[in-house]
């Protein structure tokens, strides 16, 4: 008859199925719609990635930096190298790269959702979890490898859970493909795959009795595609992260990072929000109890973020990268036995991952005057300068941090030498411009200088200065101070050129004879 369809209208949809939909396209939607409002969305290292895939699209060409090489090598944490620049010769390298991104955000929400379905066969509580830890600390931070790389692991987590009960030739070649995958893509999400896996099988063995025999072979499985890959890296003459770089283990620190984790930009955001969510856990908590591998999972990745120290094998904030790992695959093993507590429990986080998203999206569209008026300030650069990064900042704001690393843009449109610049296996400066790599620090970590260590050097009050910072006054033809705008603090050093809100660009003016419009490189 006229009129009728055998399609669903959304009148006759169950109430239930109308939520979830509601729900799940809220969802991706705050996953996406931050980074699409902006150009640069406004991360501590993003422009550091950015300024590395230009490097990596222009090597072997004519544009080519002259301060930077291109090592290539079997090296981990390599999923922009490997997935931006083919693509970004098509689409340019800023959209390339916000695209990544924006999968990496949905590979997170929909893997958090896959491992709760396979383990409890329906989707309920990582609706809104995962949004909820989406702009959490370290991924606010913009670790974009490691970003994508954790979205990986939790669809590989998945993926093993689904085999459970598979034959192992099966399982074994899903998980080498997952471990060579989650290698290039970063080793720490590696390891958090492992660990994951590695607890459920162990929960198997003990809770369902599995046989020693089949235990076995379940781990020699799981360690094997491991070793085999480690063989292969040595036997290439690739890098094997063995050397080990502790910075410290601090209870105190970890109690911070606890309650900093929700929101990367606010901590007063971030508290709240862990204060309310406690709460109803707390209000609601006979209704919630923990389901299979679970009991093992979340003590044991607890544990391991209690053991991590925050440097591990040279990646910054381990620790804080594994708790952050944990609000996407805790979920899957908790459950809510009462209706109207799941309801109360659903509004919280929900109210809690939008107002996040929210501030999120007011912070980012805050930037977009910063990058533009940085972006036009390269262009009073001299081609081939050497440029320091400094800060006017005493303080540590998360807002405020997304500035810090946009000079490092200059690599590409001012074919700069940055101090700050975060050199990456597989990128290093040219062997005659060593001496000014601005990872001399105690943590090997270039951060802007602090303008009174500057001041103190230029006046020569400061006899314990990093290498690379010994001589500035001498080596670097441009200082970008980040920060608030001060009075300039050596005028008899410094001319300043360019102002912004955010930062203040100045030309260093050499001793007479090597002329401050020439770079050093060039000078004789």
């Amino acid at each position: 008859m006229s009129g009728q369809t055998d399609e669903p209208t959304l009148a006759l949809m169950p109430r239930s199925m109308m939520l979830k939909s509601l729900a799940g396209i809220a969802v991706f939607t705050g996953a996406a719609l931050p980074a699409l409002l902006v150009d640069i969305p406004a991360m501590l290292d993003y422009p550091n990635y950015l300024a590395r895939m230009y490097l990596r699209v222009s090597s072997g060409t004519p544009s080519e930096n002259p301060f930077y090489q291109i090592n290539w090598a079997l090296y981990p944490n390599l999923a922009m190298d490997i997935l931006v620049p083919p693509a970004a010769r098509f689409a340019g390298v800023e959209l390339t790269t916000k695209l990544l991104y924006i999968f990496s955000n949905l590979l997170l929400v929909t893997g958090s959702m896959a491992i709760e379905y396979r383990v409890k066969g329906k989707v309920i509580v990582s609706v809104f979890t995962s949004m909820m830890f989406l702009y959490c600390i370290p991924l606010t931070w913009g670790f974009l490898n490691f970003q994508f790389g954790l979205g990986l692991a939790l669809w590989a987590i998945a993926a093993w859970l689904s085999f459970a009960n598979g034959q192992w030739p099966c399982r074994a070649l899903i998980h080498s493909i997952a471990v060579f995958a989650l290698f290039l893509a970063h080793s720490l999400a590696l390891g958090i795959y492992g660990a994951s896996i590695g607890l459920c099988e162990l929960w198997r063995f003990f809770a369902k009795r599995s046989a020693l025999q089949a235990t076995l072979v379940t781990f020699v499985t799981m360690a094997a595609p491991v070793i085999i890959l480690l063989s292969l890296i040595v036997a290439a003459g690739g890098s094997v992260p063995f050397g080990w770089t502790i910075t410290g283990w601090s209870g105190s620190g970890k109690l911070l990072e606890f309650w900093n984790l929700i929101s990367g930009y606010s901590i007063a955001l971030s508290s709240i929000s862990i204060v309310l969510l406690l709460l109803v856990i707390i209000a609601n908590r006979r209704h919630l109890s923990i389901v299979g591998a679970g009991v093992l999972v979340l003590p044991g990745l607890a544990g391991l973020f209690l053991a991590m120290p925050s440097w591990l094998f040279d990646v910054p904030f381990v620790d804080v990268r594994v708790l952050a790992a944990s609000g996407f695959i805790a979920p899957a093993f908790i459950s809510v036995t009462d209706q109207q507590a799941a309801r109360r429990l659903a509004l919280v986080v929900a109210a809690i991952a939008f107002t996040n998203t929210a501030h999120v999206s007011h912070v980012w569209l805050s930037y977009r005057d910063s990058y533009r008026s940085m972006k036009s300030s390269f262009d009073l650069l001299k081609k081939g300068s050497l440029v320091l990064v400094g800060t006017s900042r005493d303080d540590f704001n998360l807002s405020e941090v997304p500035i810090n690393h946009a000079p490092t843009l200059a690599v590409h449109y001012a074919d700069a030498l940055v101090s700050s610049f975060f050199l990456f296996p597989g990128v290093n400066l040219r062997p005659e411009f060593r001496h000014l790599d601005g990872r001399q620090t105690i943590h090997r970590t270039p951060a802007p200088a602090p303008i009174g260590v500057l001041e103190a050097i230029a006046r020569n009050r400061l006899s314990n200065a990093p290498a690379f910072l010994r001589d500035w006054h001498l080596d670097f033809d441009y200082l970008y101070l980040v920060g608030p705008h001060v009075a300039n603090p050596i005028p008899e050093l410094l001319e300043e050129i360019a102002v912004h809100e955010r930062f203040t660009l100045y030309r260093i003016m050499h001793s007479a004879g090597s002329g401050p419009d020439t770079p050093n490189f060039l000078r004789n």
